[in-house]
């Protein structure tokens, strides 16, 4: 497949100069470098999900645990600030 795609000039000569760093074609380093961006991005997305499925008891189970009571000194909200 053969796409188009505009990048800054400054990226492009970064891109390059990495490519040819490596022994690459500019096409190559770019297809290489996108391919790893694609595997870590689906990487995090299926451990994120993973970890939400073991995660067992949620937030809010852990603040229902908080008892009503006022803040402490110090903790008070601004009073720009209402949670009304």
């Amino acid at each position: 497949m053969t796409m188009t795609i505009d990048l800054p000039d400054s990226v492009l000569r970064r891109a390059e100069v990495l490519a040819q760093e490596e022994g690459f074609s500019l096409d190559q380093w770019i297809a290489a470098t996108l391919a790893q961006k694609v595997k870590i991005a689906e990487t995090t997305g299926e451990f994120f999900r993973s970890r939400a499925l073991r995660a067992g008891k949620g937030l809010g189970f852990y603040l229902d645990q908080v008892p009503e009571a006022p803040p402490l000194p110090g903790d008070e909200l601004p009073p720009e600030i209402s949670v009304d």
